[in-house]
C-alpha cells in the first residue's frame, strides 16, 4: 500500500492522511501479533528479579522528561518478572491516563498479602458496566470514539494479558472522588 501510495498521482494532503492510515495499520497488527503470537519477543525473554519501583520510576521520569504530568511514589518491591513486558503494561495504563485526564499519579503498594501498583487519575472514569469490557478485545468506552483520542480498543485488553502472563491480575476502579484507578496485584506467596 506504502509503494503504491508514493507511486500514485494524489495530493501532498491526501498522501499525508494515506500515511497516518497506515501507520496506524501497522501498529495495530502488531499490537496484535505481540498478544496472539507465542513466539513474540517478548515471550522469549526470561523472567528474571525486578525493583518495581525502579521500573515504575523510571516510566515516569521518561514520561516526565516529555513534559507529562506525571508522578510516582512508593517502597522498593523486587519481585520476578519479565521487565519488558511489564514496562508495556505500565506505559500503556500511564498512556491512558494522560490521554484522558492530563495527568497520572503512580502508586506502588506492598503489604504481607500483595503488592500493588496503580496507576490513578482525575479523568471521566469508565462507567461501571464497561469496567470488565474494556479489557476485552477491540472495546472501548463509546464516549472516547474520537478521532482526536485514537485507540483501536487493544491497549487495555493488551495491558491484561501481558500482566497475567506477569502473574499480576489488573483491575479498573472508579475513584470515589473521580476517575480510574488501574491496579496490577501480586498476591504474596
Amino acid at each position: 500500500m506504502r509503494l503504491r501510495l508514493e507511486a500514485a498521482d494524489v495530493g501532498a494532503a491526501l498522501r499525508e492522511r494515506c500515511s497516518t492510515d497506515i501507520a496506524g495499520m501497522n501498529t495495530l497488527i502488531d499490537s496484535v501479533l505481540e498478544v496472539f503470537r507465542p513466539d513474540a519477543p517478548t515471550a522469549q525473554t526470561a523472567a528474571t528479579r525486578i525493583d518495581l519501583a525502579a521500573l515504575a520510576q523510571s516510566a515516569v521520569d521518561d514520561l516526565a522528561d516529555a513534559g507529562a504530568d506525571v508522578a510516582f511514589e512508593g517502597p522498593t518491591v523486587v519481585i520476578t518478572a519479565r521487565p519488558l513486558p511489564l514496562r508495556r503494561v505500565l506505559d500503556n495504563l500511564i498512556g491512558n491516563a494522560l490521554r484522558y485526564a492530563g495527568h497520572a499519579r503512580v502508586r506502588l503498594e506492598h503489604d504481607a498479602l500483595a503488592t500493588v501498583l496503580a496507576v490513578e487519575d482525575n479523568g471521566p472514569g469508565i462507567p461501571q458496566a464497561e469496567l470488565e469490557r474494556v479489557l476485552q478485545p477491540f472495546r472501548r468506552v463509546e464516549r472516547s470514539r474520537n478521532p482526536a483520542t485514537g485507540g483501536t480498543g487493544l491497549g487495555l485488553y493488551i495491558a491484561n494479558e501481558l500482566a497475567r502472563r506477569e502473574g499480576a491480575t489488573l483491575s479498573l476502579h472508579n475513584r470515589p472522588q473521580g476517575g480510574l484507578r488501574a491496579e496490577l496485584r501480586w498476591r504474596a506467596g
